[in-house]
């Protein structure tokens, strides 16, 4: 279902962050390649595309289209301003730091939608 295939993404996306931030400047090219492709080929788009799925199903029967044009905002604020907060952290606290942070992020969002995954089933269903 969705919700599995959302864990998946965060999943995927949580590996490529700790594979990025254990990278060192002697490792191998290829770990990094892996690690972008992970994210930007697996993670974020099946993630994403089943976010999207979920999130029009809980607002079925209210303005969807209202509801996600607030979600696409969403989307494109956080496109503004994580550049801006990534680029202060990994200059104040270096690359292997933003990294692991990002994926103490994407830590904490898996935890979360897998405690709420009987809240978001139900939404669904009703």
């Amino acid at each position: 279902n969705e919700i599995q295939l959302i864990i998946g993404g965060l999943i995927a996306m949580i590996v490529s962050c700790v594979t990025i931030s254990l990278l060192h400047p002697g490792s191998l090219i290829w770990y990094f390649y892996g690690a972008v492709a992970l994210m930007y080929a697996l993670g974020y788009p099946i993630g994403h595309t089943a976010v999207i799925g979920v999130f029009s199903k809980v607002a079925e029967g209210r303005s969807q289209g209202t509801l996600l044009s607030w979600f696409g905002t969403a989307g494109s604020l956080a496109r503004i301003f994580f550049p801006m907060l990534s680029g202060l952290v990994a200059q104040t606290l270096g690359f292997s730091a933003l990294f692991g942070l990002i994926g103490i992020l994407l830590l904490g969002t898996t935890v979360a939608v897998y405690m709420g995954r009987h809240c978001l089933l139900y939404h669904m269903r009703h």
